[in-house]
């Protein structure tokens, strides 16, 4: 077996030290480079922000760093703020030299077509605007210059090709978008849904776009042409559309939208029908559908079902006073209807030592203008058994939804404080259309 051995290098030949000599120099021409390499890179990305001497430090940036794609491009955005042509011709090269030192960037390829457009030089800068897509073609922002290069050529085809690409692909820049592409069809509705394509996330902010241009019908046309996944997918838009059906006083549209997203089945949500007029479902404190009872319960006057003390079937609306003080009491329901016609509301109440000088009632209120259509007497104070109550209204030409509201009657004492103590229970809400007023002329409203 053979013995380690260290070998010595005798260095005392000046070939040898020639050679290291070598090494070492070459060793810091490299750290050298690194290093101006590393102080080019770090002043390239700070020039920009600097609030003097911005320009010169990029070009101290791009002198470190000649190998630098990112140099130069920092120098050639700041030399494109000048007003000169010769900044836009320097910062132009300064574009091409970074796009040679980095040829897959899709940046400086988009930055290099700004420039050569605003030069005058529209073939090429189309030509670069392109190869810019081609790098990032699932990148919004060269296929947002593209369409914008496109346009101002009036190559209005091309043009919305790509920005519907944008708006796909891109929702913070859907709406500019949608805002182009209108201008371009000049509103014209139909157009535009077919130029801005088949994706539901963005016809779904058409339809918004819609709503804030005060083209209801409209969006309500779009949204009628949805599938039903559409819809499902769509659902947030489908509540804005009925927030602007409410906010036009459409209250039938609003029902039946609301019945399509609710996924409730024919019967549970109709025009001229109490919902759960019987309190035979639950009442929900939160989250209550759109055209269902809307209770607030309070220490002062608890709601709530009650089983085995109904009118008919199990349960009945039950409220409790204890109210040495003010109380205020709304119970309502969102009832759609039809217009310039007549209506018969039918309802149940019965009372247990109710005392105060203002008990409840029940009103009917235009939701339109909260004109009151009808009202009842005040629950007589005392105890009662149950006691059927008929109010007899006709809705107005120009009001197709009404409010059904139970509520305490005003208090006429002075100071408007009336205490109240009791139980007050309601049951079986019935509306019942009693027909249209002849020759009346409706709205023209949807159902």
């Amino acid at each position: 077996m053979a013995s380690e051995q260290i070998k010595l290098i005798d260095a005392s030949g000046w070939a040898v030290r020639g050679a290291l000599i070598v090494l070492l120099l070459l060793a810091l021409f490299g750290s050298w480079r690194a290093l101006r390499w590393y102080a080019g890179g770090e002043i390239a990305l700070a020039a920009p922000n600097l609030p003097e001497g911005a320009l010169d430090a990029a070009q101290t940036s791009a002198r470190l760093s000649p190998d630098d794609a990112l140099a130069h491009w920092a120098l050639a955005n700041l030399l494109q703020r000048g007003v000169g042509a010769n900044d836009l011709q320097a910062a132009i090269a300064e574009y091409k030299m970074a796009v040679s030192l980095s040829p897959q960037d899709f940046r400086l390829w988009t930055d290099l077509g700004r420039a050569l457009e605003k030069a005058g030089d529209e073939a090429a800068s189309e030509k670069a605007l392109r190869r810019a897509v081609e790098l990032a073609p699932y990148y919004s922002w060269p296929r947002w210059h593209l369409g914008n290069f496109l346009l101002r050529r009036g190559r209005y085809t091309e043009a919305v090709a790509e920005l519907r690409r944008v708006a796909e692909i891109d929702p913070d820049k859907r709406g500019a978008v949608i805002d182009l592409t209108w201008a371009v069809y000049g509103g014209d509705v139909k157009a535009i849904r077919e130029a801005l394509g088949d994706s539901t996330a963005v016809q779904a902010d058409f339809i918004v776009y819609l709503l804030g241009r005060k083209r209801l019908d409209e969006a309500v046309q779009v949204w009628s042409g949805f599938s039903a996944e559409q819809k499902r997918e769509a659902d947030a838009t489908g509540r804005v559309v009925i927030d602007g059906l409410i906010a036009a006083k459409n209250f039938r549209a609003a029902l039946s939208f609301s019945r399509e997203l609710s996924g409730a089945p024919e019967g549970g949500y109709e025009v001229g029908r109490i919902s759960n007029g019987s309190f035979e479902k639950a009442v929900a404190q939160e989250g209550a559908g759109l055209f269902d009872w809307h209770v607030q319960s309070v220490p002062k006057a608890r709601v709530a079902l009650e089983p085995d003390n109904a009118h008919e079937g199990r349960l009945s609306l039950r409220i409790n006073f204890n109210a040495p003080d003010a109380v205020d009491l709304n119970l309502t329901q969102l009832i759609a209807v039809e217009p310039a016609s007549g209506y018969r509301l039918t309802f149940y109440v019965r009372a247990s030592d109710l005392k105060s000088a203002a008990t409840t009632l029940v009103r009917v209120v235009s939701a339109s203008d909260g004109k009151v259509l009808a009202e009842s007497a005040q629950v007589p104070t005392g105890k009662s058994d149950w006691q059927k109550v008929t109010l007899d209204f006709k809705t107005p030409p120009d009001v197709d939804g009404i409010t059904l509201s139970i509520s305490r009657a005003q208090c006429a004492a002075e100071g408007g404080v009336c205490p109240i103590f009791g139980t007050v229970w309601y049951d079986d809400f019935n509306l019942q259309f009693a027909g249209r007023d002849a020759g009346a002329r409706t709205t023209g409203k949807g159902k």
